[in-house]
């Protein structure tokens, strides 16, 4: 079974008590790439993955092309799983320079197994050792290579005998010059191919490029199954991290990913913003990611919620395809991953991976086949059972009578309204899509304006 790693990007922004649209826009932007110029979504598949689940790499702008990674996936082997990095298109090893690639499985504050690659010349040398608290033994001998833009390690299988994989991280980090690249953290298990669903990681960096880790509560589990996107909740939103960091809000971050021609990065998000109790389908082709024009009718509201916080989304994929410019039948990859802003204008990043439709198809129950969405032909028509022709008359008659009562009601009520003085409209203090969007683009500096529709003012929570 295959997998891959994800990338990160910090703004430094402020969140006040309650965040604006423009401020949650800028977090969801941080799981995204800001260097790339918009394009069509032309994908009818995702066959050009490089594993059925992987996870994007996204490297701070400016780094240099011999650190740029882009993924990070596993496939097994006789020997042991193999780890494989990928790095940026057109990359190859630096000529008289030494690259150290470093994968890590295990807890960043405890026992780790580490396999390092050292390419000098474009010769690798692997090596595999065990550690506790970051000190490790001497390491032994492993299988490397450097190969089409990659760079893989083996893991020997006896040497991961004593972690526990359920609860293990996995992470990457690459060196050269004195600069170094450390990708986030993922969950070892979906990335072995041992999970059924896909959740961010449990652990995350405090802030990029620092040591310092911190502890999230479990996150939404994201299936596709016949038809359907399922992001299944099972408690509320953290209101702390580790007891000590007040939360302001969350987001939960849905990459949907038609190819891998972006790196893996993704073409749209859905984003679920608990605060604002908001569930929206942004663009993320551009400079920031946008509202998508009539996106509404192709995504559920925010769920009134119980204090047991558990609910579930569900999404019509053929509805959400057809909102990205895709056709109806397209297939995509997806991916779950979350945006903690913490009361004092920090922002942890925490990932998980991406999975291709055919890693969720292996992991279809029993007897479950894949039903087609009552969306994909565009007609929104569904299939119902066979009735009796009389009780289908029956149900006609009653529906007209229905209406027949309900309109001489609402005329009644109309004259009875009409006379009197009606108050005047108070004035809304909602910012629409468009002016967060021109706020957006005067933080990042950006000279283009885009006219964006204006969206739905939010729920009150």
């Amino acid at each position: 079974m295959r997998s891959c790693l994800l990338r990160r990007h910090r703004f430094g922004i402020t969140s006040p008590a309650e965040p604006p649209k423009l401020l949650w826009t800028l977090s969801v932007a941080a799981f995204l790439s800001v260097s790339l110029a918009a394009g069509p979504a032309t994908a009818t598949s995702p066959d050009d993955f490089p594993a059925e689940i992987f996870a994007p790499v996204l490297v701070p702008e400016g780094t240099p092309r011999e650190l740029t990674i882009v993924a990070m996936y596993v496939e097994s082997s006789e020997q042991g799983p193999t780890v494989h990095v990928r790095f940026t298109k057109g990359w190859a090893p630096p000529e008289g320079k030494k690259l150290d690639v470093g994968v890590f499985v295990g807890a960043p504050e405890g026992r780790t197994l580490r396999a390092g690659v050292t390419v000098r010349d474009g010769k690798p040398a692997g090596s595999v050792a065990r550690g506790v608290d970051g000190r490790f033994a001497e390491g032994e001998a492993t299988t490397a290579r450097v190969e089409d833009e990659e760079i893989s390690v083996v893991l020997p299988g006896r040497l991961l005998a004593g972690l526990d994989l359920d609860r293990a991280s996995i992470w990457a980090t690459v060196a050269a010059d004195g600069r170094k690249v450390t990708s986030p953290l993922f969950p070892t298990a979906a990335l072995m191919g041992e999970a059924t669903s896909l959740r961010p990681a449990e652990v995350a960096w405090l802030r990029p490029g620092s040591p310092e880790l911190v502890a999230v509560p479990p996150g939404p589990a994201l299936k596709v199954s016949q038809g359907r996107l399922q992001l299944s909740f099972d408690r509320p939103p953290p209101d702390a991290l580790d007891g000590r960091l007040a939360v302001a809000q969350v987001v939960e971050v849905v990459r949907l990913v038609p190819d891998f021609g972006r790196g893996g990065r993704a073409s749209h998000i859905l984003a679920v913003n608990h605060r604002r109790r908001e569930v929206s389908l942004l663009d993320a082709r551009s400079t920031m990611p946008a509202l998508v024009p009539g996106s509404r009718t192709a995504v559920p509201d925010y769920p009134e919620v119980g204090r047991s916080g558990r609910f579930t989304l569900e999404v019509d994929t053929a509805a959400l395809a057809r909102a990205m410019g895709l056709d109806p039948g397209s297939t995509f990859g997806v991916g779950v991953a979350r945006s903690i802003d913490l009361e004092d204008g920090r922002v942890v990043r925490v990932d998980g991976p991406v999975a291709s439709p055919s890693w969720f198809a292996d992991r279809q129950p029993d007897g479950a086949t894949e039903a087609p969405s009552r969306d994909a032909d565009g007609g929104g028509t569904e299939v119902e059972s066979p009735s009796d022709d009389r009780e289908g008359i029956g149900r006609v008659v009653l529906v007209l009578v229905v209406l027949a009562v309900v309109g001489l009601v609402a005329v009644v009520v109309r004259r009875l309204v009409l006379g009197r003085k009606q108050p005047p409209e108070e004035p809304s203090t909602y910012h629409s899509v468009q002016s967060d969007l021109e706020l957006t683009r005067a933080v990042v500096g950006a000279s283009e304006r885009e006219e964006v529709p204006r969206g739905s003012p939010p729920r009150s929570p």
